[in-house]
């Protein structure tokens, strides 16, 4: 596990650019030790390979942040090039199910 990797695993769930070089993005993404990730929850790629014995393993390739266009989908808040839904209105998630918008989380976490 690297660097960019952890950065990224703080970076997702908070909503942090991965060029947000704040003050704030800064000090949420200090971690006293790897501890500190125990139960973090963010979007993933994962990639699946194979282990020594030739069984079927997942392994994450990297963390998706706000910077990735998929981000926007699976968080279910609006893309910053589409306009913003109005009070009440109510994007679709990949699932199908509406999700509101601009709350950063999907809509099975609220």
């Amino acid at each position: 596990m690297g660097r960019s990797l952890v950065c990224g695993m703080l970076n997702s769930p908070r909503g942090i650019s991965d060029k947000d070089m704040s003050p704030e993005a800064q000090a949420a993404r200090r971690i006293g030790g790897f501890v500190d990730l125990d139960g973090i929850e963010f979007i993933a790629r994962i990639n699946v390979g194979t282990d020594a014995n030739g069984d079927d393993k997942n392994e994450i390739r990297s963390a998706v942040t706000p910077g990735h266009k998929e981000y926007a989908a699976v968080m279910g808040v609006v893309a910053p090039s589409q306009p913003p839904l109005s009070q009440g209105q109510h994007s679709q998630n990949s699932q199908g199910s509406a999700a509101p918008s601009g709350i950063g989380r999907p809509s099975w976490a609220q």
